[in-house]
């Protein structure tokens, strides 16, 4: 909920904790925190209610005053926040006391000896500070008024389901592939016009797929694929997106030619004139098939084609694109909108499981409006399958006597002229203001990723903990609620689920880039996420920033950012030459620095201890080598993430992260023999050398929490005891 509410739930959850009669509050002190509570008490119902109106329809004053509020809770949450973890200097002992509780609980724990003598200095000066939020609560209050904040009509809030199983592979192929027959095999047709279907000595052949987003193109290349890659050799499947990062692009291709070889080398050191170089040497005497997924200019097409071989033994190179403009010198194929029929089996597939609408309904005496709304419904997505298996989702949760009204709130007008894309993005902005208000936070989240990039499950679960979107639930653990909240996101076609294991678990997703356009536009308007990329050079003034082949080093000068207030830096790509200093960021939460070569020096974490409130740090495919000693400060970090950097010793501080409950090691980081001292480690993943297994099996027993483990299977049989 933390989109439409800022810190509010959280605020109030510390605020009361403060009032209880155990922590002896001064009494003037009591009464502005009572006063805090009421009055963002009061405030957090009526955010609800305006976030419970589409953006559109909510008048523009009130939607500054929601922000404003927003806002106000933030610099509030900081403060507190602040002060928590100064208390004490942030040093040792309070590793044992944040160790084995979640934040709340610490939260708990912490306040019982805030105010005292010995902390005047501290409490004068938080007192002064919650002076001045409660005049500006107080100010946001009087325009609450003025603005009729409380008559806005609230629609009934959205439910989500309980889901827990992930095994969803079954949905995610229904809701696909109809349609797809015709188009598959026209497709094939053209690949292998004139050939005996083996391609001996004959030369590669180039088709273009294209059309608008949204009509199918990557589903039917992905089709193709999968019934002709057992003809190849090798093949990938590569997607590209707007703004490419082009090292990632030719790497991927590489881990698709041959995943074992490619997935875990140093590949990401070499230049792209090295990476091409590796790719036509290995395809050189193979027939293979490549698919390079949304193209979006001819000099990115042109780089990418220098690594393609002809070697007249029938390769096959499929591309898509939105532009016609894009120079491929390629056949092109136009798919065409499925057909009404298919749109109705896709339709009805969605909401009830079944092609046709179920008898049930016919006796209930509901067809007729079955009928009625799901025509007008598969005119308007006019064959579009990412517009109707979208609002299909959002309908399937709705009782049918309340279709007729969804369709009206989805806002299409009486425009008839109206393109299909502006008609897709419609339902997609409404399918977004459908759900429930944490899963817009979780999915609005996703859009700090960049484009086409396939977002493994683990991470960002661990992230939206991190970000403090996912709170206690009795009897379900924070991770297990956010794969439902993940899985729900899935069920709601709003993600792409990618990668299934061969337990038919999915653990990846990606977002089709017209949903990841509608989450761009809606975080630039609620100041959600900042995306900074080599077209984007602005001033930044929201509390997440996502730096995509920017240039570092060049903020200061190209965008004006106000670093106080940051929680999250992701940075992706390959281009930065150095991060600001993490003393720069004095509230970051999350750091997450994935894929960048550039970065083989670890003097960007230099002052990495004084980031008290960071609970996420990824280093992920970077070239770190070492993390500094005073890791160990950072009492709140709950996940740690150094998968593919090369570091190879942990220091002996981190020994003091009992509260972290994920870790991920490098198949290089040698394993620390205090690892049973992280008691609270949930997710484990560590490749232990063989004379360190009995150890390694001994330190294991003292991990009650431990749910996940992946590590070697090569280990001694005299290592383990029976």
């Amino acid at each position: 909920m933390e989109l439409a509410t800022g810190a509010m739930g959280s605020l109030l959850l510390k605020l009361a904790e403060l009032l209880k009669e155990e922590y002896k509050l001064h009494k003037d002190l009591r009464k502005e925190v009572e006063f805090l509570s009421h009055e963002l008490e009061s405030l957090h119902g009526a955010l609800n209610k305006v976030a419970q109106v589409p953006r559109h329809q909510v008048d523009e004053q009130v939607w500054i005053w929601a922000r404003e509020v927003r806002k106000a809770s933030y610099a509030m949450e900081d403060i507190i926040d602040t002060f928590l973890v100064s208390v004490d200097g942030g040093h040792d002992h309070d590793h044992e006391v944040a160790a084995k509780m979640n934040c709340l609980k610490w939260f708990k724990e912490k306040t019982r000896n805030l105010f005292n003598l010995k902390k005047l200095a501290d409490h004068r000066s938080i007192a002064g500070k919650i002076q001045d939020i409660k005049k500006q609560l107080q100010a946001v209050a009087l325009r609450r008024s003025m603005y009729k904040v409380d008559d806005i009509v609230a629609k009934p809030a959205a439910t989500t389901s309980t889901m827990e199983d992930p095994r969803l592979l079954d949905l995610y192929r229904v809701t696909k592939l109809f349609g797809i027959d015709e188009p598959r095999e026209e497709l094939i047709s053209m690949l292998f016009e004139g050939k005996d279907g083996h391609g001996v000595h004959q030369e590669m052949k180039i088709v273009s797929i294209v059309g608008y987003g949204g009509l199918g193109k990557t589903t039917i290349a992905k089709a193709v694929y999968d019934k002709l890659k057992v003809k190849f050799q090798c093949g990938a499947f590569v997607p590209v997106g707007q703004y490419p990062d082009m090292k990632k692009v030719f790497m991927d291709i590489l881990i698709g030619l041959d995943k074992e070889k490619y997935m875990n080398s140093n590949m990401m050191i070499l230049d792209q004139y090295q990476l091409i170089s590796e790719i036509k040497e290995f395809l050189q005497d193979k027939r293979h098939f490549i698919v390079i997924d949304d193209i979006w200019d001819t000099p990115t097409w042109e780089l990418i084609k220098c690594a393609l071989v002809d070697n007249d033994l029938g390769n096959v190179v499929i591309t898509t694109t939105r532009k016609s403009q894009v120079d491929m010198g390629a056949l092109v194929y136009t798919p065409k909108e499925i057909s009404y029929r298919d749109s109705q089996k896709l339709f009805y597939t969605n909401i009830f499981g079944t092609e046709e609408c179920p008898e049930k309904y016919k006796s209930a005496g509901v067809y007729d409006k079955i009928t009625e709304v799901s025509e007008k419904i598969l005119k308007k997505c006019n064959g579009s399958p990412l517009a109707i298996a979208t609002i299909a989702s959002v309908l399937a949760k709705k009782p049918i006597l309340k279709w007729s009204h969804a369709y009206k709130n989805i806002g299409f007008g009486h425009d008839e002229d109206d393109s299909q894309v502006k008609r897709t993005m419609k339902i997609l902005s409404f399918s977004y203001y459908d759900m429930p208000l944490h899963l817009r936070a979780c999915l609005l989240y996703l859009s700090i990723f960049p484009e086409d990039d396939c977002i493994p499950k683990t991470m960002v679960i661990w992230m939206w903990i991190a970000e403090g979107f996912i709170h206690d639930k009795e009897g379900v653990g924070q991770f297990e609620l956010g794969e439902r909240y993940f899985n729900e996101l899935v069920s709601r076609n709003m993600i792409i689920p990618v990668e299934f294991t061969r337990s038919g678990f999915l653990n990846g997703c990606r977002l089709h880039d017209m949903i990841l356009h509608v989450l761009r536009s809606l975080s630039k308007e609620e100041n959600f996420i900042s995306i900074l990329d080599n077209e984007q050079h602005t001033s930044v003034g929201s509390r997440r920033v996502s730096i995509q082949k920017l240039g570092l080093d060049n903020i200061s000068t190209q965008v004006v950012m106000d670093k106080s207030q940051v929680r999250s830096v992701a940075a992706f790509g390959g281009l930065m030459d150095a991060l600001p200093p993490l003393s720069s960021f004095p509230v970051l939460r999350v750091l997450a620095v994935v894929l960048n070569s550039v970065l083989k020096e670890s003097h960007y974490l230099e002052g990495l201890g004084s980031s008290l409130h960071l609970r996420y740090m990824s280093l992920l495919l970077t070239r770190t080598r070492q993390l500094p000693k005073d890791i160990g400060h950072l009492k709140l970090l709950q996940v740690l993430d150094i998968g593919c950097s090369g570091i190879e010793e942990l220091p002996d501080s981190m020994a003091l992260l009992q509260g972290l409950m994920c870790l991920h090691a490098d198949r290089k980081t040698r394993m620390p023999d205090w690892l049973g001292k992280l008691t609270s480690l949930q997710e484990l993943w560590i490749w232990p050398a063989a004379d360190k297994y009995a150890r390694f099996v001994e330190e294991l027993r003292k991990l009650r929490e431990l749910r996940v483990l992946l590590t070697c299977n090569d280990a001694p049989d005299e290592s383990v005891e029976k």
